[in-house]
């Protein structure tokens, strides 16, 4: 409507043929890339967003999505009719000044009803299923704005507040409209979901664009002292911006930087074409697929966007299931060429029963055997003639007895909440990590994996094993048919 009140209809026309190319490119792009199944969640987020607010606007049930079809289709249906009835200049000059009020009393009714949002269901997303309650950037984003945007949170929302006013003033102001709704979407996606956090940075950079040249605007008539005031105190708001962000970093750091497990070494292996071919793909778990796929540059099953919790489901099922035809069976369905595994994996058996069964019962009887007794990965260093392992202390003679490959006898036991279990303790072959395992993962593909366990090898081989860190190579050819 913006681009109609200021340059024509046929402007118009050609902008919303050029959006609809552009969207109907990027939409194929997602079916493509994503399923059809984005569309589904795209209808259910605006369906929701929408129908929540106007409940919390005190509309009834179930009639947001059709108030806010009436209100749009009516405005449509005012700009039609202001188009065909005023044909003299200085009538259309009238009928564009009319469009253009109304238009800014749409952006504002939106803020409003965007605030109310906020306010009254501050848990609009909040998600109750496996992914939402075990994962933390799949839930609310708002309570972070402060450690990721600092005092720079406050442009936006000046933006939005400024922009309709930059609309109603300036005859060729297009940019402006896009970036109001740009940012619109952006903090309407960060506020609710953590993951989407990142898309609001540019908005952020925007929005502090437009807000710059609304106070050059604004000072070009001003005193000399209320110039310098203002001008300090943007600077002061850009100063914090900087200093929050070299606070931020190094404190901030990615476990990735941690070191155990050395994912970094591994993915330096991965991408070297000698070791990975490069249309090779990885069967992971969804938490450092991301690594995978931007410094190991391969292709990956899942990564932490989670956009197939089939594939977390399937991963969670091959790396506890006590069947090895199960595992192969995945194996065949995914083609994948390896499997990455990491031995912090050891501790996380737990969710992966929640995901392979899609519940967050941990008394199912097919989750409770891996949670009632330890499971855990440690690294050992080297203190004189002792390895230290955790809070162990182990000589030399005493290390080596410690097995290194799969066996079904247990050399220690668990005592606890009445119950007395056998536990099975591995070190690496390099003395660097100890392992101890309960039975439900000594019996799982992880446990037969890592410590290569006979049967397994004869369709996985070890193709990179590093400190916490194992990748297995499918031998394709022994899958049976």
């Amino acid at each position: 409507m913006h681009i109609y009140t200021k340059m024509g209809l046929r402007k118009m026309y050609d902008f919303v043929r050029l959006f609809a190319v552009s969207f109907g490119l990027f939409a194929a792009i997602a079916t493509i890339n994503y399923n059809p199944g984005w569309i589904d969640r795209a209808i259910s987020y605006a369906t929701n967003s929408v129908s929540k607010a106007a409940t919390g606007m005190g509309m009834p049930d179930g009639m947001g999505v059709t108030a806010m079809a009436v209100v749009l289709a009516a405005f449509v249906a005012f700009v039609i009719f202001i188009a065909y009835s005023n044909r003299s200049e200085a009538k259309k000059e009238s009928g564009a000044k009319t469009i253009n009020l109304i238009a800014m009393i749409l952006l504002y009714l939106a803020l409003i009803s965007l605030a109310i949002t906020f306010l009254t269901i501050p848990a609009l997303f909040e998600e109750s299923s496996v992914l939402g309650r075990t994962v933390g950037e799949e839930n609310t984003g708002y309570q972070f704005f402060g450690v990721k945007y600092n005092a720079l949170i406050i442009f936006p929302v000046l933006a939005m507040l400024l922009i309709p006013i930059r609309l109603f003033r300036d005859r060729k102001d297009h940019l402006s409209a896009m970036i109001f709704f740009w940012i619109l979407i952006t903090f309407f996606m960060a506020w609710y979901k953590l993951k989407f956090t990142y898309t609001f940075g540019l908005p952020i950079a925007a929005a502090g664009g437009l807000i710059t040249a609304e106070i050059f605007y604004y000072l070009k008539e001003r005193t000399n002292l209320e110039q310098k005031s203002v001008a300090v105190c943007l600077a002061f708001m850009l100063l914090v911006g900087i200093a929050s962000a070299t606070i931020f970093v190094p404190d901030k750091v990615p476990h990735i930087e941690i070191g155990y497990p050395d994912w970094k070494a591994a993915l330096d292996w991965m991408k070297d074409p000698e070791n990975v071919a490069e249309d090779a793909k990885m069967f992971n778990w969804w938490d450092e697929g991301h690594w995978i796929s931007f410094l190991g540059e391969r292709a990956v099953s899942a990564d932490n966007r989670n956009m197939s919790f089939e594939s977390n489901r399937d991963f969670s099922l091959f790396a506890i299931t006590e069947d090895l035809n199960e595992a192969i069976r995945i194996a065949k369905e995914y083609d994948f060429d390896y499997i990455v595994m990491g031995s912090d994996m050891f501790q996380k058996v737990g969710s992966f029963g929640f995901y392979a069964y899609n519940t967050m019962n941990s008394n199912d009887e097919r989750i409770i055997n891996f949670l009632i007794a330890p499971h855990s990965a440690m690294p050992c260093s080297k203190d004189g003639e002792e390895y230290v392992c955790g809070g162990n202390r182990f000589n030399e003679q005493v290390m080596a007895s410690i097995p290194t490959k799969w066996t079904i006898q247990s050399n220690q036991m668990f005592e606890g909440n009445g119950l007395t279990i056998p536990l099975y303790v591995y070190r690496a072959e390099d003395n660097s990590e100890l392992y101890i395992v309960n039975p439900a993962v000594n019996q799982s593909m992880l446990g037969r994996l890592w410590f290569k366990e006979d049967e397994a090898m004869k369709y996985f081989e070890e193709a990179y094993a590093g400190f916490g860190m194992r990748f297995f190579k499918v031998k394709k050819e022994a899958l049976p048919d």
